[in-house]
């Protein structure tokens, strides 16, 4: 056989095979890279939702640095967050404010500061275009919240120094006859009150 007609049949059966392999796996292939491309898709999805889940409930929760919720979410930062750099360093400062002496003058205007940095700096990463000012002041709490939570803190406050033996349970005295025609005059009042149904029933 002429040894050009041979490297011309062996180069048509290379061909003729590439061809088929093209023809059977590139399907094959194609859904997999496709399916690969879904799979990151839906894991960028997923990221961004877990990252604007801290961002919301530190928004809502940024007037109650002690609420549970708020809480969980700053612990949240280091999980969901590692590869925003401004986003960890200003959770690693105000992390450090966090943990320093409170008494401190200022310490509570600092701790807003560093708070609002820290959201102006996840606002960024999500793609939002909030400033610092608004940040910081536009938000909206009932004065009676305030008043609840200093009443539930005296409350928690009275009961820890009371088991603890620091402060004794209150106790008023009633002095007894003073009390008897108060009894008396209340227990009228309620035979009257049951006697109304009975005389309206009367012809």
């Amino acid at each position: 056989m002429d040894p050009t007609n041979l490297t011309i049949a062996i180069v048509g059966l290379v061909l003729s095979t590439l061809t088929i392999a093209a023809i059977l796996y590139g399907p094959i292939a194609a859904l997999k890279i496709q399916r690969k491309l879904d799979q990151e898709s839906e894991e960028r999805k997923r990221d961004r939702e877990r990252k604007q889940f801290i961002f919301r409930t530190l928004w809502v929760t940024r007037s109650t640095p002690i609420n549970p919720r708020h809480v969980e979410a700053l612990n949240m930062i280091d999980l969901d967050y590692p590869d925003c750099k401004p986003v960890v360093d200003a959770w690693n400062l105000y992390l450090d404010h966090l943990n320093s002496d409170s008494s401190r003058p200022n310490w509570e205007a600092q701790r807003v500061d560093s708070l609002t940095e820290l959201l102006y700096q996840m606002s960024l990463a999500l793609g939002y275009s909030y400033d610092r000012v608004l940040l910081k002041r536009h938000w909206y709490r009932p004065l009676l919240h305030w008043q609840i939570d200093d009443m539930d803190m005296a409350l928690r406050k009275g009961f820890a120094e009371i088991i603890k033996g620091e402060q004794a349970f209150p106790v008023k005295i009633v002095d007894v006859q003073q009390a008897q025609p108060a009894k008396a005059d209340m227990e009228a009042r309620q035979g009257e009150k049951r006697e109304l149904p009975r005389l309206a029933q009367e012809p």
